[in-house]
């Protein structure tokens, strides 16, 4: 009788040593991609077919982390973190959340500006939700709602805003 796992990864061996050696999955399948010359997301998917990661999806976008790993050096940490902030200040921006005028109210030490941050953390679990029951008053357009209330979002495989049903 067959295995029922008859798909081979290409990608396995080189994202098991880089998960062994501490590398966070993301970074190990950018590295595994650009040398391979694929994309993030076919990497991802082959890895997943084998049982080397798991997956949830969140917005329509597929993220991933490893089944097994290992605790990184300080180095890798501290990288990850910043990556972690850099990109959750691009999203608040770039989602409408946030204005650059509302993050840069909240600089001063570390504590105080997580603090700051909080606030536009959690509208990303807030707007998320659908349905009728949580129709939004603001019409402000700094915080990229129209005046009908409708938070327009973006896509990361599409060029253009769109609306989300209210």
């Amino acid at each position: 009788m067959a295995s029922q796992r008859s798909y081979t990864s290409p990608f396995a061996s080189q994202f098991k040593s880089a998960i062994r050696r501490g590398t966070p999955a993301s970074v190990a399948v950018e590295n595994i991609a650009s040398r391979q010359g694929t994309t993030m997301n076919q990497v991802f998917q082959s890895l997943f077919k084998v049982g080397l990661v798991f997956r949830q999806k969140m917005n329509r976008q597929w993220i991933y982390w490893p089944v097994e790993g290992i605790k990184a050096k300080s180095t890798i940490t501290r990288t990850a973190q910043w990556k972690l902030w850099q990109s959750f200040v691009d999203w608040a921006i770039a989602s409408g959340h946030a204005t650059p005028e509302q993050i840069s109210s909240g600089k001063g030490s570390q504590q105080e500006f997580i603090q700051s941050l909080r606030k536009f953390f959690n509208k990303q679990f807030s707007s998320t939700t659908s349905g009728s029951s949580s129709r939004r008053t603001s019409t402000s357009t700094s915080t990229g709602r129209t005046s009908t209330g409708r938070t327009l979002r973006y896509h990361p495989s599409r060029t253009r805003r769109i609306r989300r049903a209210a």
